[in-house]
């Protein structure tokens, strides 16, 4: 039980260690809640405002305010309903797509410094322990 308990805080400590680089290297596009709104988007496609706002638990005013400054950055579209009008779905746009590759290879590139001590044999045998806790 003690070692899992010294994985587990290896684990922790290697996480904030990552996020702690990724945040001194990256230029916040987004705030947590638009980040939120964007992953609740991406699983929830064409969800209206009313999803939202339940989903982060604000009112349709405050979803309205948050949606509109993403739809400003060109990174949610807007869906109209053929069947009702009234209503108006949002998904993610080519745009945020095109933002999160690039994203992603920026981090990468920020995290590669932590793993310059790996062999190619520990590199393979890492991702086949972390795949065995994998949630």
């Amino acid at each position: 039980m003690k070692k899992v308990i010294t994985i587990i805080e290896l684990l922790l400590q290697t996480n904030h260690n990552i996020h702690n680089t990724i945040r001194k290297k990256m230029n916040p596009t987004l705030s947590l809640q638009q980040i939120i709104v964007m992953k609740f988007l991406k699983s929830n496609k064409k969800a209206c405002l009313k999803d939202i706002a339940n989903y982060l638990q604000i009112t349709n005013p405050s979803t309205s305010i948050l949606i509109n400054k993403l739809r400003k950055k060109g990174f949610i579209e807007k869906k109209g309903n053929v069947c009702d009008k009234r209503i108006s779905s949002f998904e993610i746009s080519l745009e945020w797509v095109k933002h999160m590759k690039k994203e992603k290879e920026r981090v990468i590139k920020s995290i590669l410094p932590y793993f310059k001590n790996f062999s190619e044999k520990e590199g393979e045998q890492l991702i086949m322990l972390l795949k065995k806790i994998e949630l």
